[in-house]
């Protein structure tokens, strides 16, 4: 797990623009992820902390990064909360999103 090699900017800005609109969205993320045992290849891997249904907010990202997505590259996307995978994309991750708490009520 890490940082993405290329760095995938429309598709970041992309990203960070419907988690401003929102208003669901706490925080994201993105990791690139490579487990040989899943035969996948190298990939990002998006890491969303919301409330919220998980089906329509990855239907929505989906329908936002789609154009920025090759038929090729393959694109995970995971609801995080304080566990261990959210302790991957702090630590090895970058964040991409953080709501900003001040002044809401």
């Amino acid at each position: 797990m890490g940082k993405p090699e290329i760095y995938p900017t429309l598709f970041i800005n992309a990203l960070k623009k419907y988690c401003e609109k929102s208003g669901i969205i706490k925080e994201a993320y993105i990791l690139w992820i490579f487990i040989p045992s899943e035969k996948k290849p190298p990939h990002l891997l998006i890491g969303l902390k919301f409330d919220g249904d998980r089906d329509e907010i990855f239907n929505e990202v989906s329908v936002q990064i789609k154009e920025y997505v090759s038929k090729d590259e393959f694109i995970d996307i995971m609801k995080i909360e304080k566990n261990e995978f959210y302790d991957y994309f702090k630590n090895d991750g970058e964040m991409i999103f953080q709501e900003n708490i001040i002044g809401k009520k």
